[in-house]
């Protein structure tokens, strides 16, 4: 029950309560018993005064309960405060305090550390806080993950993993700054597309439609990429005629084909002699040899054959053909008739490999002449160029020869009395029998052969090594080339061409797939836009930016003396039925009658160093013509004396001409040699210089 003391009390005042006299003491501010014989019991945060044996005194500073003790020498303040006991069930909650002051860490002036690595959170998933502000210092997740303020207000990271395990996905920057990413899914559940790199460095996707996989397929970044287009070039196919109706041993093959599609850029042409003609890699040829056949002019048969290297005879041939003899027809060939041909049939192959080479084995056959050798058989006309030898390659000369001694030289004529190349040769200098040469590795690229008694007996041989050719493009080079020596055309292996402008996509319905094809074939194999470009150009009239009419148009007159006056356009054209002549009407002078000038020409060659030679070379007139000019180049100029040339008409000399001494070139504007059909010319070289010899010599023939 409460005790009510006096207010105000004083020091060592007393009251009485129930019997028990309390005394105030104001040095601990309490009231202490003093009639009581039971132990007092003070609480406070000082010793109580005037303490008596037995007192108990709960210090309020610190929670203690002490009791005063005498152990028999003194008395002292024990405390009575055991071990702890066992805990008791929690009590009721007792109502909310008042709100406390606002704590503050603004004056934080260390690291903030918990006391254990990786055991306590900042918030939890009930208690978040708003917001966190951090410097742009990094923030460091785990041992190696950091997150970091960038320029501009940019989030730095090095990578970013969503997911765990397996099923995750990482991004992350490229040393080039792209973003790296291994994969992409768009959409959920059943209809889905997954984004990736293929294993072709394309982007591929992968779709689930209505819960199904569907089969991956390349993003489409070009038309290569459409599964119906093909832009593969298809590989050429084409039928080549091949002849020769000149006289005698032949010298060049005459060429005749089609227009070709538009990637293989190959012109029609007819009986056209070539210097090299193109093949394609997995191109299908057919090739129809009407020289298989003797007509025209010719006096021998010309066989065809494909060979890995130049030269004589069926050595080294190139396996892909199959021979046989047909009869074809060719408008142009043969005055249109059947004729029995000699065709080869192929498909170039998709890559070239060329065969080992066998060392060539050739026999020349050699008589004397009036000056000259005379060669026939495998090389034919007198003093020729023979060649090439190969190296390692073994080439016989029988020899009929009495009185000119045969042999071969380094010299081409100034020196011939001296000296003689002899490195594998057997027989040097024989009159009759044989001269065996077995070229070796390092025999020179010129040599000559020499008749050891007249200087003007000799000619050149060209040694080459025993090797496939390839051009300044890397492609090889074949030939198509009779048994016979010199008549050849070079053959080139290209690879198969790529897309060109002018081109068009159309669909194929035999494989279903869109495939390039080059408008002229377009236009050819689709007749309704065929009428259609011909109806626009049977109605379409060319207008110049003034106005005029690029058009010019053509009429027909019975009489000349009634063309047109007046309504004329620069470059109509008039025919005049009374005079049979064509008129062009020119502004400003009027009509013009127009006269054609069918000029066409011809040339003969001599290559290399240039020899005193007997032309035995013939260029046949294809018909009755004049010869209006001749012209005669060299590319290397003679040194000490001039080039002298005479130009003969079946035998008999018709002209000369003279390249000065450091000239390169002469012109003989008014020959007037006249030719019938079959009439010839021939070039003789009769002097060549003298310090250096020119070189390279071509004359060109225009007649009309």
């Amino acid at each position: 029950m409460a005790i009510n003391f006096p207010d105000s009390p004083s020091n060592g005042q007393t009251t009485a309560v129930n019997g028990v006299v309390y005394t105030y003491n104001s040095a601990i501010s309490s009231w202490e018993t003093i009639t009581s014989t039971l132990a007092r019991a003070v609480a406070s945060d000082a010793y109580p005064a005037n303490p008596s044996d037995g007192d108990l005194w709960f210090n309020s500073a610190s929670g203690d309960l002490m009791i005063r003790y005498n152990d028999g020498t003194s008395s002292q303040w024990v405390s009575v405060n055991g071990a702890p006991g066992v805990a008791g069930p929690t009590g009721d909650s007792g109502s909310t305090g008042l709100q406390g002051p606002a704590g503050s860490i603004s004056s934080v002036g260390s690291d903030i550390l918990p006391d254990t690595d990786s055991a306590y959170n900042i918030g939890s998933p009930t208690r978040k806080f708003k917001a966190l502000y951090l410097s742009s210092n990094t923030l460091f997740l785990g041992d190696s993950g950091s997150i970091s303020a960038g320029t501009g207000g940019s989030i730095e990271m090095v990578s970013l993993n969503i997911g765990t395990g397996a099923n995750k996905v990482s991004i992350a920057a490229t040393d080039s700054g792209d973003v790296e990413i291994t994969s992409l899914k768009i959409g959920t559940g059943a209809n889905t597309i997954q984004l990736k790199a293929s294993a072709t460095g394309k982007l591929e996707t992968t779709s689930t439609v209505g819960g199904v996989a569907q089969p991956a397929a390349d993003v489409v970044e070009s038309i290569e990429d459409l599964s119906n287009v093909d832009l593969t070039i298809a590989p050429e196919v084409l039928e080549i005629q091949v002849a020769d109706p000149t006289a005698g041993h032949g010298t060049a093959w005459l060429w005749t084909w089609l227009t070709s599609s538009l990637p293989y850029a190959r012109t029609a042409i007819t009986n056209s002699n070539q210097l090299t003609v193109p093949l394609y890699m997995q191109g299908t040829y057919q090739i129809n040899n009407f020289a298989n056949t003797q007509y025209g002019s010719m006096t021998q048969t010309h066989t065809f054959k494909l060979k890995w290297i130049e030269g004589s005879g069926d050595q080294n041939l190139v396996s892909w053909p199959t021979y046989s003899v047909v009869d074809h027809t060719h408008a142009s060939i043969n005055g249109g008739t059947a004729t029995s041909v000699q065709r080869l049939a192929f498909s170039v192959p998709t890559s070239i490999t060329p065969p080992s080479l066998t060392a060539p084995t050739v026999a020349y056959t050699v008589a004397s002449g009036s000056g000259v050798y005379t060669f026939s058989g495998t090389r034919a006309g007198d003093n020729p160029e023979i060649g090439p030898l190969r190296r390692g390659g073994t080439y016989t000369f029988n020899l009929t020869a009495s009185g000119h001694p045969f042999y071969l030289t380094t010299d081409n004529g100034t020196n011939y009395v001296s000296g003689a190349y002899t490195s594998g040769v057997t027989g040097s200098r024989n009159q009759t029998g044989s001269l065996v040469f077995t070229v070796p590795a390092d025999a020179p690229d010129i040599l000559y052969y020499q008749c050891g008694l007249h200087s003007a007996m000799r000619g050149t041989i060209v040694i080459k090594d025993l090797a496939v050719e390839t051009n300044a493009d890397g492609n090889y080079v074949i030939y198509g080339q009779h048994t016979q020596e010199g008549h050849k055309t070079p053959i080139e292996l290209r690879p198969i061409p790529s897309l060109v402008n002018q081109m068009c996509i159309v669909y194929d319905a035999t494989n279903s797939k869109f495939v390039p094809q080059d408008m002229a074939t377009y236009v050819e194999n689709t007749p309704s836009f065929k009428n259609k470009i011909k109806e626009v150009a049977g109605t379409a009239t060319l207008v110049a930016p003034d106005g005029t009419s690029l058009v010019a148009s053509v009429s027909i007159f019975a009489d000349a003396t009634y063309l047109p006056a007046i309504g004329n356009v620069n470059g109509d054209l008039a025919f005049a039925e009374d005079t049979s002549n064509l008129h062009i009407f020119k502004t400003g002078t009027g009509w013009q009658i127009a006269t054609a000038s069918p000029s066409s020409f011809t040339n003969l060659i001599q290559s290399g160093a240039l020899t005193v030679t007997t032309g035995t070379k013939r260029w046949y007139a294809p018909k009755a013509v004049t010869i209006d000019r001749i012209v005669a180049r060299a590319n290397t100029a003679p040194v000490g004396a001039a080039i002298n040339i005479t130009v003969n008409k079946n035998g008999s000399s018709g002209a000369t001409l003279v390249i000065a001494d450091g000239g390169t070139k002469i012109i003989n504007s008014s020959p007037s040699i006249t030719l019938a059909e079959d009439d010839y010319l021939t070039v003789d070289i009769t002097q060549i210089g003298s310090t250096t010899a020119g070189s390279d010599l071509t004359v060109t023939f225009t007649y009309s």
